[in-house]
């Protein structure tokens, strides 16, 4: 972080111990401690001193400085991230949870990207799931994506269950992004510029459309996505040619060809 540095790094030499995804141990000029939720602090002479708001110094005078990020430590000493405590919803039971921990447990088919987050007032909550759908899924594909959906879910702990499933109209993060922000997702939902459609609704809407008419609309745009891997006009392809002998493609288009396809349709 830009006002902490570089305090630590996992510098343990196997493999194994590496992938458990440490952050390390504190450098010897900084001190790590955990808040009572669990907040990672931060001490040491690394600390930023202070920082300039509109031209006007103000120093920093706190002894810990307070990361943002939710932590726990090992009997060892090496400290794990588990998330963001803006992340953290509060359930109406108090407790605080973290959408990552629902997250990684679930895995739907012809989403090209998903978020778990709380929704409603602060301090009663509700875990929802907002999910990018792969495009030109028909009911069929909504259907099955629903059942192994429900099935995800209700494996789930008790304390995580999904409350409601929507589906975003659009991109729920940049194609950039490691992961979704859910603050920044929250934003784009508050101001309107990403419409949510719960599962009922999105499933009705998928019904209605007809699985020709979808076949027409994915035939030309894979046509016109090899169109422009093999730099030729979407009229010169048949939707019946082959890409080598009769587009004339290679092997390197081929790939860029697969590569394409993927971020275009998941």
């Amino acid at each position: 972080m830009t006002e902490i540095g570089i305090t630590s790094v996992e510098l343990r030499r196997t493999p194994k111990k590496r992938e458990l995804s440490s952050i390390g141990k504190p450098f010897g000029s900084v001190s790590y401690a955990l808040s009572e939720d669990g907040e990672l602090k931060v001490n040491g002479s690394s600390i930023f001193k202070g920082m300039y708001l509109d031209g006007v110094y103000a120093p920093f005078n706190d002894e810990w400085f307070l990361t943002g990020d939710i932590a726990y430590t090992d009997e060892k000493g090496y400290y794990y991230l588990k998330g963001r405590i803006g992340d953290c919803v509060i359930s109406p039971d108090g407790e605080n949870l973290n959408p990552d921990e629902a997250e990684k447990l679930l895995n739907i088919e012809y989403a090209r990207r998903f978020c778990v987050l709380g929704m409603g007032e602060k301090g009663s909550e509700e875990l929802c799931l907002i999910i990018e759908p792969s495009v030109n899924l028909t009911g069929a594909h909504i259907k099955k994506m629903m059942y192994g959906l429900y099935n995800g879910i209700a494996a789930l702990p008790p304390a995580y269950k999904i409350k409601k499933i929507y589906f975003a109209d659009g991109a729920i993060s940049s194609e950039l992004d490691i992961k979704v922000s859910r603050a920044a997702l929250k934003r784009k939902i508050a101001s309107g510029e990403l419409k949510l459609k719960d599962a009922a609704e999105y499933l009705k809407a998928a019904d209605k459309k007809t699985e020709g008419e979808l076949t027409d609309e994915l035939t030309k745009r894979v046509i016109e996505i090899i169109a422009r891997v093999v730099g030729k006009d979407a009229s010169q392809i048949g939707k019946d040619d082959h890409f080598v002998f009769e587009i004339g493609g290679n092997s390197l288009q081929y790939l860029t060809l697969i590569d394409n396809l993927e971020k275009e349709f998941s």
